[in-house]
């Protein structure tokens, strides 16, 4: 059976290709050289009369032309001014700082500029494209069942003492401190949660119950291998063919559900 892709450059392959390229075309051009405007177009940086560009393509393929080869290292040149005239300044406060006595103000946090120039002159409209799909992490509920091999769990119980406010002859207790007195065992202490233990065993034995199910896994192979093989449901619980299908044979009925 031979199958034909139908569709234009809008079509969600050609998308893809797309934003993949863009990806690659920003990570090499420096953020600094850039500027993503509210319109979705670019603008040069580095030129004098800052030209705008509708696409990133066009960006990279101005990047090559010799005006802006040539104001590249114009813009370098008053870039390297700037830093070494900053330099120059910062140290003359220092020493300043040092002959008077007085303690350097502290300048901004690196992590801090870093961050907030990035935000600015960020150049994807859209996150990067990544063709993996990551696993969600499957986030644990607030209130663990207590495992009597595994140890006292470490959530707050409902019948554990917490004193906020210790007295000078009483020392202040934490939740990871060893208990103390008679109720020392971890019985005692943080009770099983047999809710949250019945509804556990109820959604482990309803997952049993849906795998050893055959009827229900036959149902979805043959539901599978007809959308696989051109069909598709009109609504009405019954199966017709796909315009967009080429079919080798000019069977007019979907193949039955093989017997058990």
């Amino acid at each position: 059976m031979s199958f034909k892709r139908d569709g234009d450059d809008s079509s969600q392959l050609n998308v893809l290709k797309k934003r993949r390229v863009a990806d690659l075309l920003a990570s090499y051009i420096p953020e600094d050289e850039a500027l993503l405007l509210k319109n979705g177009s670019y603008a040069c940086t580095v030129c004098h009369h800052r030209p705008v560009f509708n696409t990133i393509d066009m960006l990279s393929v101005h990047r090559t032309g010799k005006k802006h080869l040539g104001g590249l290292q114009r813009y370098y040149g008053k870039k390297l001014e700037h830093k070494n005239e900053i330099q120059k300044r910062r140290h003359f406060d220092f020493v300043r700082a040092e002959d008077a006595g007085e303690k350097p103000p502290p300048g901004p946090a690196p992590l801090l500029v870093q961050t907030k120039r990035i935000t600015q002159n960020a150049l994807l409209k859209s996150a990067p494209y990544n063709s993996c799909c990551s696993n969600k992490k499957v986030v644990a509920n607030s209130r663990n069942v207590y495992d009597p091999h595994s140890g006292p769990s470490t959530t707050t119980g409902l019948n554990v003492p917490l004193d906020t406010q210790p007295g000078p002859s009483q020392p202040h207790t934490s939740l990871h401190s060893p208990p103390t007195g008679p109720c020392s065992s971890p019985t005692d202490e943080i009770p099983p949660n047999k809710n949250n233990s019945r509804h556990k065993k109820k959604g482990e034995e309803k997952f049993r119950k849906e795998i050893a199910d055959p009827e229900r896994e036959r149902n979805m192979e043959h539901y599978l291998q007809l959308k696989s093989s051109g069909w598709i449901p009109d609504g009405t619980g019954k199966w017709v063919k796909d315009e967009n299908v080429e079919f080798d044979s000019d069977e007019e009925e979907p193949p039955a559900l093989p017997p058990s």
